[in-house]
């Protein structure tokens, strides 16, 4: 699964996109009431809200360039 980090309020920031994204298991948790995800590439995690990053369906991980601009690749170790 993929996900995008998109910064609309700052203006030259880059699309960044997460390759391996997985949701982290309930058991794994810190907040039992939403989702929770971690980059498998990079290592972030973040909790599912308005401001995190978007998971993308295949529609979409298939036409980045056509939705994003300045689109950049998420580093491995971060």
């Amino acid at each position: 699964m993929k996900a995008v980090q998109v910064y609309y309020q700052c203006k030259g920031i880059p699309t960044i996109v997460h390759t391996d994204v997985e949701e982290i298991p309930s058991e794994e948790r810190s907040i039992l009431t939403r989702r929770e995800y971690r980059c498998r590439h990079c290592g972030e995690k973040w909790v599912e809200s308005i401001n995190s990053p978007i998971i993308l369906d295949q529609g979409v991980e298939d036409h980045l360039v056509n939705y994003f601009d300045n689109i950049i690749y998420c580093q491995q170790g971060k």
